[in-house]
């Protein structure tokens, strides 16, 4: 259980470990790289290592805030090995939780600005056109990196024949637990989708569902969600602000196609810290980055 990462969320000082989180983030994404791609590690991986890809996701997305505000070339560069890291791991829903959070990251920064805001919005526009058009060149060339390395190519695998977004056996998943949640209004107890005869639910909203009932479940998903929402406005810097959307990502966004609420510490952590944010009672200034 991840319960007790409710209170670590709580009691988190954002400002005292600010450096030590990029440091520690940066680092393990450089020693990850050096041992996947140049130290035999794709040799372990399997097909989808979702646990690698998972893991690595929280050091990446904190990266990319700094590859975004700081621009800085040593984070741009952790940011291209993360991103060459999740190809290698085969995991499509840690890209798409990483250009997501990168977006808000964007957003912040011009929100930020009072001067040149115009001006930042047409360079992202820029940035993504230019994406867009040689977007098949950077995967190609991806593509032959990791081949080069024998790391898994099943993202571009699974683009060519299912589709990027192909469900991946989850809406067989929906279609077994979704009777058993019009059926049962009280639920089927915590890890109730585990007697339907799927390991888990594979989404947050199926679990809290079948497990509590779509009475009490419905509530305990909204109050999640408005706690996030809250504790989002009541964030007092950007950082704050970066840190939550961060948490929510590798917790709340990963729970949606992945994994199960009961191990997911972020979720928890998320919680807490959020509930730190709307019972702050004392001025924040921003963390010199």
């Amino acid at each position: 259980m991840s319960v007790p990462y409710y209170f670590a969320g709580l009691s988190w000082d954002l400002r005292k470990l600010w450096r030590f989180m990029y440091y520690v983030s940066l680092l393990s994404i450089f020693l990850k790289g050096a041992y996947t791609f140049f130290m035999g590690g794709t040799e372990t991986l399997e097909s989808e290592s979702m646990t690698a890809a998972y893991s690595l996701l929280p050091h990446l997305l904190f990266i990319i805030w700094f590859a975004i505000s700081q621009k800085r070339i040593i984070d741009m560069v952790a940011v291209v090995v993360g991103i060459l890291l999740l190809f290698a791991f085969g995991n499509r829903g840690t890209l798409v939780i990483s250009a997501l959070f990168a977006l808000f990251c964007f957003y912040q920064l011009v929100s930020s600005q009072k001067r040149n805001r115009n001006l930042m919005w047409l360079a992202g526009i820029l940035s993504v056109v230019l994406i867009g058009v040689f977007f098949s060149g950077i995967t190609d060339s991806i593509f032959s990196f990791l081949n080069s390395t024998g790391a898994s190519v099943r993202v571009f695998e699974k683009s060519q024949t299912d589709g990027f977004f192909s469900s991946e056996g989850r809406l067989d998943i929906f279609f077994v637990v979704l009777p058993a949640i019009v059926n049962t209004p009280f639920g089927l107890g915590i890890a109730g989708d585990r007697l339907l005869g799927v390991i888990y639910s594979h989404n947050i909203i199926l679990e809290f569902l079948i497990s509590y009932g779509w009475i009490f479940g419905t509530l305990l998903i909204v109050a999640i969600f408005a706690i996030f929402f809250v504790g989002l406005k009541k964030a007092q810097t950007t950082e704050q602000r970066v840190f939550v959307m961060l948490l929510f990502c590798s917790g709340i966004l990963k729970l949606m196609v992945s994994g199960t609420y009961l191990n997911e510490y972020y979720l928890f952590f998320m919680i807490g810290y959020c509930v730190s944010m709307i019972r702050a009672k004392r001025a924040y200034k921003p963390i010199d980055n």
